[in-house]
């Protein structure tokens, strides 16, 4: 009977499983040497932390897995829970504010060209509005301007795409609704609603506009809608009319401000962007000097 058959079968099976066990030791030994080793960790560290934070894997997850992440990323410190345990509704509010500027229409390039004078015993302002505003994650929002004065009017607007091709508006073209604030701050809103049919990345609108006051004074109120990237203000006083006061509802250390020596022109301007709400106020009224 020849055994070398038997032999070599019982060689090659050996050699296989030592050739496994091998390299299972050797894998073993590798990682048994490399977790305690500083590099190993810090390797493993910086791998799952580009997993973790590359943009592909954040855009998978949805609204409210971004919200969860954003929690734990943005949640207070136990010591500031512990002094102050309702902060937490500050930080999700937060949260949820940061999360909607997605659905928001952004601007930049504003500007806001303003031209005080007396007609009829009455002060009025003759602005001219401008910026560009950029499709928002539903298309364009509709545009809005609103007035406290009832009196106060829309003379024409227009938006002009890149391509330089413009539309003109009259005011027949915007729906015009009465707006009242949680304060109690009432407006006169005229409301564009901007075609579907638009669906460049942005748009030029300029607004003209004219504000009436009363017989010797005005406010000029400004609130900032939609987030801007940046703003100037340009007042120019005429007749007897000067600039009293102005009061900027904002970091004013963003801002420039320069009034001239004759309280005729006023220049406000930031390149910082400006979150909805802020804005500013102006009083103009007759010289008395």
């Amino acid at each position: 009977m020849n055994l070398f058959p038997f032999w070599q079968n019982i060689l090659s099976i050996l050699s296989i499983v030592s050739g496994v066990a091998g390299a299972s030791l050797m894998v073993a030994s590798l990682f048994s040497f490399s977790i305690e080793s500083k590099k190993f960790i810090e390797y493993m560290k910086n791998q799952l932390e580009n997993i973790m934070i590359r943009k592909e894997f954040l855009d998978k997850l949805n609204e409210i897995d971004k919200k969860e992440a954003l929690k734990r990323i943005l949640s207070p410190s136990n010591e500031q829970f512990e002094i102050f345990s309702n902060i937490k509704n500050y930080f999700e509010e937060t949260i949820t504010k940061d999360l909607s500027l997605f659905e928001y229409n952004f601007k930049s390039h504003s500007t806001i060209d303003i031209n005080v004078r007396i007609n009829n015993s009455k002060v009025y302002m003759e602005e001219i509005l401008s910026h560009r505003l950029y499709k928002g994650k539903n298309g364009y929002k509709p545009i809005r301007i609103g007035f406290e004065k009832e009196d106060s009017e829309l003379i024409s607007a227009q938006y002009i795409l890149p391509n330089g091709e413009s539309k003109e508006l009259k005011p027949d073209d915007f729906k015009i609704e009465k707006e009242e604030e949680e304060s109690g701050f009432k407006w006169k809103m005229y409301t564009y609603d901007v075609p579907n049919l638009v669906t460049t990345d942005f748009i030029t609108i300029i607004i003209k506009y004219i504000e009436y006051g009363y017989d010797h004074w005005q406010l000029f109120t400004h609130k900032t809608i939609v987030p801007s990237d940046g703003i100037k203000i340009t007042m120019n006083c005429h007749d007897d009319l000067v600039i009293k006061d102005h009061m900027i509802f904002d970091n004013d250390r963003n801002y420039f401000c320069n009034i001239a020596d004759n309280k005729k022109l006023l220049v406000v301007s930031t390149s910082q962007w400006i979150s909805p709400g802020n804005g500013l106020n102006i009083l103009v009224a007759k010289d008395e000097s």
